[in-house]
């Protein structure tokens, strides 16, 4: 399987996720709500959890990824 990269934007109201080929092709994009609360400590875990939950829904692994990009 082809290296893929992963990257987040990170905003204040939605967390959006992005599956791309080297040459920058999106293959798979979704979202997630900002959870602010408390000082938005949730915010990290639940970045976390949505890139697990979906790397198993399309049998990927860490080791699919040559990197990761984010922006705020």
């Amino acid at each position: 399987m082809a290296k893929k990269l992963l990257g987040i934007d990170l905003g204040g109201t939605s967390i959006k996720f992005g599956i791309l080929t080297l040459d920058g092709q999106v293959q798979e994009k979704w979202a997630i709500e900002t959870n602010i609360l408390e000082d938005g400590k949730h915010i990290v875990p639940d970045i976390v959890s949505s890139i697990k939950h979906r790397l198993g829904l399309y049998n990927l692994t860490k080791e699919d990824f040559v990197g990761i990009g984010m922006g705020s």
